[in-house]
């Protein structure tokens, strides 16, 4: 069976204390903070981590009505920037090239890693004395 494993990003425990975090509470109301993670949420699996910015599509995709306030949240913060039609956060694409880049990392490692395994594991069979084979300890005569 394959595991699925959810997208994942870091999370400050300080966010809920950023200036711009307080001011958009300040001004918006809590329900803004809960408006600010679904965008974060939503723009982490999208492609690029950028979505375009269709206030109609967005009120579907976070399940809140009321677009004056997602427009807020989304143009008077400095917490996310639009541009050509699309709006993406710039915190969040930083910790994600972060990921991807340790992911990569690991990746090539593990590699790396599987191709001496490998290459020991030819050179120890060659060498093998005919009698065990180690690997499923069947006897070789």
């Amino acid at each position: 069976m394959v595991k699925f494993q959810s997208p994942y990003t870091s999370h400050d425990f300080t966010t809920s204390d950023d200036i711009k975090i307080i001011k958009m509470e300040g001004r918006l109301g809590v329900v803004s903070y809960a408006i600010y993670w679904k965008l974060i949420e939503k723009l982490g699996i999208a492609n690029n981590y950028e979505l375009e910015y269709d206030l109609k599509v967005l009120t579907h995709m976070i399940r809140y009505r009321n677009k004056k306030i997602i427009k807020s949240v989304i143009e008077d913060f400095d917490l996310f920037v639009v541009e050509d039609g699309v709006f993406y956060s710039p915190s969040l694409s930083r910790r994600m090239q972060k990921a991807e880049e340790k992911s990569k990392v690991k990746s090539d490692a593990g590699g790396a890693g599987a191709e001496k395994r490998w290459k020991n594991d030819r050179q120890s069979d060659s060498r093998s004395d005919g009698k065990t084979d180690s690997k499923n300890m069947a006897i070789n005569e």
